[in-house]
């Protein structure tokens, strides 16, 4: 089996769903282009912007990846974020049609996948690594991949993530939802979380739930919220 080195942070799937009718490239705009050191000791930049298909597009070379000597393990790549992909893909696919009974069945894999974004990215990992700065990053990655109980542990930690501090570099149209009774997290986060992102549209439920269950008519709500939010 061939080793996947290339870490997409951002799933091909996802991205292939913004490809423009009869094109198979973005127009990608790397803020930070890698630099190149001539011969002559002058540093240069390599292109900010460019076209390129998925595969090349939201990755990082190594960035969940673990090694022993000169062995390559893509585990975490595979078995963890790809299975929720997998998932993931399933998961929105069924939330894009009309089938409630389909909506229903994909109700908790939504979720998983909607929250295993904030960790997987660069800066979620290098916030990670912060929260254990004597583990070696080869270390923590075999941590994770070493165990469902050690996955679903560091799973636990990502909940922790802090992100309000970046909330404002959002420009992408956002959609939150709260329920109004949430018995775990309180209706006035939601609401903060909603004021931090510019020109976010905020909506409550009528549930106590934090997670919406498929049978109560906020899940209804919540379907219905989502299907006009991505019309507009």
């Amino acid at each position: 089996m061939a080793i996947t080195r290339d870490s997409h942070f951002v799933p091909q799937w996802h991205q292939r769903g913004f490809l423009e009718p009869g094109r198979s490239t973005l127009a990608y705009l790397d803020l930070a282009p890698p630099t190149k050191l001539l011969a002559n000791g002058r540093v240069i930049h390599e292109r900010s912007l460019f076209d390129a298909p998925a595969k090349r597009c939201f990755f990082q070379t190594d960035l969940y990846s673990t090694f022993f000597l000169t062995e390559v393990n893509d585990e975490i790549e595979r078995k963890l974020f790809g299975d929720i992909d997998t998932r993931g893909s399933q998961a929105v696919k069924a939330f894009a049609g009309t089938d409630i009974a389909t909506w229903h069945e994909h109700f908790g894999t939504f979720f998983e996948y909607i929250d295993i974004q904030k960790l997987r990215t660069p800066k979620g990992l290098a916030w990670l690594r912060a929260q254990y700065p004597a583990v070696h990053q080869n270390e923590l990655m075999m941590e994770m991949q070493g165990t469902p109980e050690n996955a679903a542990r560091y799973l636990e930690v990502f909940a922790d993530i802090d992100v309000r501090d970046i909330l404002g570099d959002v420009r992408a149209p956002t959609l939150v939802m709260h329920a109004r009774g949430d018995r775990r997290i309180p209706l006035c986060q939601g609401g903060e979380l909603a004021a931090r992102i510019p020109g976010a549209e905020f909506v409550t439920l009528d549930s106590d739930n934090h997670l919406l269950l498929g049978r109560e008519p906020a899940s209804d709500a919540f379907v219905a919220h989502v299907r006009e939010f991505l019309t507009k």
